[in-house]
């Protein structure tokens, strides 16, 4: 009787905890947040923190409802067979059947955690990241983003990042400029600053103009409206330093970032006869790797011992292409580093997640419809036409969330998506 009185008691403790945990929840994510609050990530794992102990206080006191009568494997240092094992993936653990098992109180809770991993995917290797800011090093990276749309934009970033990681080089962000279809903006308006810079040594364009004491090669500091294809202009007095390394005199005429392979430190040599299995295996794969660009040795005293390597406005591509690593883990890194540092800022991702939760948490399907960025008008598809060609990819009654910049009085099309028999 004693026992079945403690564990009723431990029932209703766990109960009540939750339920406040739900509440406080509730009350922090609808209190709105300050995009200057420097506290708002801090306050998320903490958040999530709380949640996975009493996800593991549920797990330990009630395992016939979180496994459906199983016996719970040994908890070791995360929760027992919980949400870590869920977000890794470790052999043997069922995710759907565990799902499937909880108690309504058990599957509130356990779906908040997926959600916000599900928004948040980097935060599962942080504790692995250095938690203080990287340093400045003695050397830099230098660029202008791409003259083109916000998804361009990002991709110039993610190549000088990558740059600058697979160099130990400290990556200048760009000075405030016009970017295309959003006006006056600087990339730290989107991209979580701070935490890129506990990925990659990162300094802002004063900072360099101070570092390297670069007003006496560049007078002219961003203090007014410029467009976006003059962002280069406080670039110029790069021609004048010494220990400079442009790329555009290295390129050839219209060369981007797309068309380039950087081989960390150089790239295999398929010279000579007396290649063993292995070195011939690597050679013919860095062939295909590398088929579709000029290579560059990173090692080339030309770019390893410039004080400052330049982009300008030419990073367009993919930049797991843009790189051949001789030492596959360091190549990981490089693209982890990239993966968990360059992400959207706090406020940005909980705007986006108030959206997801009245889309039924992620069941639904997007479809993204561009219309006035485009400069030629023979791009324009139809509502009926799109209707027509994915009707058959999604359900009768699947929910589905257009993406569109179309404008409401754009009266010569003769159906909108405004209208409800688009």
């Amino acid at each position: 009787m004693a026992v079945s009185s403690q564990r009723a008691y431990l029932q209703l403790l766990v109960l009540v905890l939750v339920v406040l945990c739900l509440f406080t929840s509730f009350l922090l994510y609808d209190s709105g947040t300050d995009p200057h609050d420097s506290t708002t990530v801090e306050r998320l794992r903490s958040r999530l923190q709380e949640r996975e102990n009493q996800l593991d206080l549920l797990s330990r006191g009630n395992t016939g409802s979180l496994r459906g009568g199983e016996a719970t494997p040994p908890t070791g240092n995360g929760v027992a067979f919980g949400f870590r094992q869920l977000s890794r993936g470790s052999p043997g653990f069922n995710g759907t059947k565990l799902h499937e098992d909880l108690t309504a109180t058990d599957d509130a809770l356990v779906r908040e955690l997926l959600f916000r991993r599900n928004t948040r995917y980097w935060l599962e290797t942080k504790p692995e990241w250095p938690v203080d800011p990287i340093p400045p090093r003695t050397k830099f990276v230098t660029f202008s983003p791409w003259r083109g749309g916000f998804n361009n934009i990002r991709m110039s970033l993610e190549m000088a990042v990558a740059f600058a990681a697979a160099t130990d080089r400290t990556l200048v962000m760009p000075p405030e400029m016009n970017m295309y279809l959003r006006g006056k903006s600087s990339l730290t308006s989107y991209f979580d600053y701070e935490d890129l810079r506990r990925g990659v040594s990162v300094v802002t364009y004063d900072e360099f103009y101070d570092l390297v004491d670069f007003g006496r090669f560049q007078h002219e500091r961003p203090n007014a409206r410029q467009p976006h294809s003059t962002v280069e202009r406080y670039y110029e007095g790069l021609s004048k330093m010494p220990g400079v390394y442009n790329t555009k005199e290295h390129w050839s005429t219209n060369r981007i970032g797309g068309d380039v392979v950087y081989c960390v430190p150089n790239c295999p040599d398929g010279n000579g006869s007396g290649l063993d299995k292995n070195a011939h295996a690597e050679y013919k794969w860095f062939q295909k790797f590398a088929a579709h660009g000029h290579k560059y040795n990173m090692d080339d005293p030309t770019i390893a011992d410039a004080r400052i390597v330049h982009f300008p406005q030419n990073l367009l591509g993919h930049f797991y292409t843009m790189f051949y690593f001789r030492d596959s883990q360091r190549g990981r890194r490089v693209r982890r580093i990239v993966r968990d540092h360059v992400h959207f800022r706090e406020d940005i991702i909980e705007m986006a997640e108030r959206i997801i939760n009245k889309l039924q948490d992620f069941k639904f399907s997007c479809l993204h419809i561009r219309r006035n960025e485009f400069q030629f008008k023979d791009a324009w598809t139809d509502a009926e036409t799109i209707v027509a060609n994915t009707k058959r990819l999604f359900s009768p009654d699947e929910l589905i969330y257009i993406s569109t910049d179309e404008l409401s009085d754009e009266k010569e099309h003769k159906q909108k998506w405004s209208d409800p028999k688009a």
